[in-house]
């Protein structure tokens, strides 16, 4: 059987340029195997890692593929380019289109104020105060265009190749007060569409014998109250009113102006202050997009 010296030299056949000699005679102390094994084992790793750490690039060399931020950065950098590039064309067409309609468009009769995407119209009519308020928000949508002036145009569309045109117009719903000796009327009225004409007529309403006649928006909930109006405030539906009662309302609401004549006039100056709505909204965000 071997010795432990003879097993220690086995493996640790490199341990003289490790440890200091030692003479035959002396002793050992027991963890001097371990320690000499270990001093090895670090050896034998440096001489192996060493050189293969000095071939590694230097940082500065370092390649690798682009990080998710870098990638997300030059992707926004793409789109936002592209979006700028979108919005130079959308805001010129819409400005060539805002000069061809021409000046703007006035409400008869009423005096005119705006807040962002609301509209007041305000007059006063034998000691009253009437009072239209409209939103134009989510209240565009496209309708065929009709151009009376150019014939040939209206040929080309009729042919089955050629696209329709349409335009946007602007037609929100409204709500009118007229305010006397402490008591306000309240109306909300909705615009008809043809279909819509088409359902009132078969009710019964909005028919004139003298003239063939339509009314272009409809009364939808009505109220009568004091002071403020509150959340317990009765309102009646228009869908449930009596035939007469609903056209003697209608007819004091023309006698004050508020008439198909005045919702066109309506519609034509939401579908333009619209409009410029939009195109400031692009502008603002050309700000943000633009490099």
């Amino acid at each position: 059987m071997l010795g432990s010296r003879h097993i220690l030299r086995a493996a640790l056949p490199l341990s003289r340029t490790l440890c200091t000699r030692i003479s035959p005679g002396k002793i050992r102390s027991p963890g001097y195997g371990m320690a000499a094994a270990r001093s090895l084992t670090l050896a034998s790793q440096q001489k192996i890692l060493l050189p293969l750490i000095c071939q590694l690039p230097k940082r500065g060399f370092l390649t690798s593929a682009p990080s998710f931020a870098e990638s997300r950065r030059l992707a926004q950098v793409k789109s936002d380019g592209e979006m700028a590039e979108f919005l130079a064309e959308e805001i010129q067409a819409e400005k060539e289109s805002l000069k061809a309609t021409g000046k703007a468009v006035q409400v008869k009769g009423f005096d005119v104020s705006t807040d962002d995407a609301d509209v007041t119209f305000k007059k006063n009519f034998n000691g009253e105060e009437i009072t239209v308020r409209v939103n134009v928000n989510h209240s565009v949508e496209a309708e065929f265009a009709e151009d009376e002036q150019n014939p040939a145009q209206q040929q080309q569309q009729q042919s089955p190749d050629a696209p329709p045109m349409t335009k946007m117009v602007c037609r929100p719903n409204f709500s009118v007060t007229v305010v006397k000796g402490g008591y306000t009327l309240s109306f909300e009225c909705s615009q008809l569409r043809d279909e819509e004409d088409d359902e009132d007529q078969q009710l019964g309403r909005n028919q004139q014998t003298e003239e063939n006649y339509q009314d272009m928006f409809s009364i939808d909930e009505f109220s009568v109250y004091k002071g403020e109006r509150k959340d317990m405030t009765y309102v009646m539906s228009g869908e449930v009113m009596d035939g007469n009662f609903y056209d003697n309302l209608m007819n004091m609401l023309d006698e004050r102006g508020i008439n198909s004549d005045f919702v066109r006039e309506l519609v034509d100056f939401c579908t333009l202050y619209e409009q410029k709505l939009y195109v400031n909204l692009l502008e603002n965000l050309m700000g943000i997009v633009k490099p």
